[in-house]
């Protein structure tokens, strides 16, 4: 049986400020997290993947410098992602 940590450790790759507040306040009231590691941009997280050993990845859809797509093929693999973006579906497309 594995043992469940006392805090994960969560990346934050959301170029919205106000969402990344948001969400922090969130993971941080939950008390299961420690503060989560922020970029606002794909090329900020690539450092970080290589620096650190994330629980989960919050990784926005539409970033400003790399597509999601390509940065989740950088995620090793067996990490859990959760995909997120605050634009309407019509923007994506």
């Amino acid at each position: 049986m594995v043992k469940k940590k006392d805090k994960y450790y969560a990346l934050i790759v959301d170029d919205d400020p106000i969402f990344v507040e948001q969400l922090t306040g969130f993971l941080m009231q939950t008390e299961l997290f420690t503060a989560p590691h922020v970029c606002l941009t794909s090329t900020q997280a690539v450092a970080a993947l290589h620096e650190q050993t994330f629980d989960i990845i919050f990784l926005d859809i539409v970033l400003p410098d790399m597509s999601a797509l390509d940065l989740l093929q950088m995620i090793p693999e067996g990490r859990p992602v959760c995909a997120i973006s605050a634009h309407p579906r019509g923007q994506l497309l």
